[in-house]
């Protein structure tokens, strides 16, 4: 699976590999497979809390309503044929993608608009409907933070580490609305949180210490997914079919058991709650495909 995406209504979209898409009505207790989309490179896909669906493919979006027949494509003011829509989110009822150079917004059956030229920014994190934090690559694995005000059309320069060499070059993955807690990932598995937007990034180092050699040997990815339960208490993915959670708001870090039971290396791919207790996640071995959860991810069960 390239992307899981679920709304407040417990409808689903999982978008895969070879243009397989999965859709679920129930939150993610069963899925079915649609080939609505005929074309390969189908990339992340996203649903919103009206049911409305968009997926990135090269040179634009594709986007539909769930349960219709058909859909559209909407290209993008500044063509590229050959570029993928970057880190998609939403807020509200606005799509928002970074895309050779420029952050776009649409809302569904509406062309692209530009919000704003974002040359040379590597990533970008929507804080809310007036601000976003964007992350630019100065050289090597340093970094400027800035912050667009939305309202005021102002791009700000609001962290400077030119002159800090980081271990990582820091990927934006999630804002916690709990704590306005903005998260980063690197590269050798280190988690990186700020809680002034942006402004100042501390790494995480103090794990358990049967967890260091773990987070070091790379078992938590660049492209981790989180998902919180809580403003306490969330999940990390990584490899070896290990899930980590923290009940400390990111402090320190516990392996779940092993989600497979098996010495084996297999990364698990997605997770996703319904609630504190009830939870899925993918792991892709031996076509063993969800593993689900009752008990807040003490153990799994497919």
């Amino acid at each position: 699976p390239n992307s899981i995406s679920i709304n407040k209504k417990g409808y689903g979209v999982i978008a895969c590999d070879s243009s397989k898409l999965f859709f679920t009505t129930d939150g993610g207790n069963i899925w079915s497979e649609n080939s609505i989309i005929e074309t390969i490179n189908i990339q992340k896909a996203i649903i919103d809390n009206n049911n409305h669906i968009y997926i990135c493919i090269l040179g634009g979006v594709l986007e539909f309503k769930f349960g219709e027949v058909g859909y559209s494509f909407y290209g993008t003011p500044k063509n590229c044929n050959n570029c993928y829509p970057i880190n998609p989110q939403m807020i509200d009822d606005n799509y928002y993608i970074l895309f050779n150079g420029e952050l776009l917004k649409k809302t569904f059956s509406k062309d692209f608009v530009k919000v704003c030229e974002v040359d040379s920014m590597t990533n970008y994190q929507i804080i809310n409907d007036s601000t976003i934090i964007f992350l630019k690559k100065t050289r090597w694995s340093l970094f400027d933070v800035y912050e667009y005000n939305i309202n005021k059309e102002e791009l700000v320069k609001i962290g400077d580490y030119s002159n800090i060499f980081l271990i990582d070059n820091i990927e934006l993955i999630d804002y916690d609305n709990y704590r306005n807690l903005l998260i980063g990932v690197g590269p050798n598995s280190m988690i990186y949180l700020s809680d002034d937007k942006g402004r100042n990034f501390k790494q995480i180092s103090n794990f358990n210490t049967n967890l260091n050699s773990l987070f070091y040997t790379t078992n938590v990815r660049i492209n981790s997914q989180y998902y919180f339960l809580n403003e306490n208490t969330f999940f990390c993915n990584g490899t070896s079919a290990n899930l980590y959670k923290t009940t400390d708001g990111g402090m320190t870090f516990t392996t779940q058991d092993n989600i497979l039971n098996t010495a084996q290396i297999h990364p698990v791919e997605i997770i996703n709650f319904n609630n504190e207790k009830d939870g899925f996640c993918f792991v892709n071995y031996n076509n063993i495909g969800f593993m689900k959860t009752t008990d807040g991810g003490v153990t799994f069960d497919y």
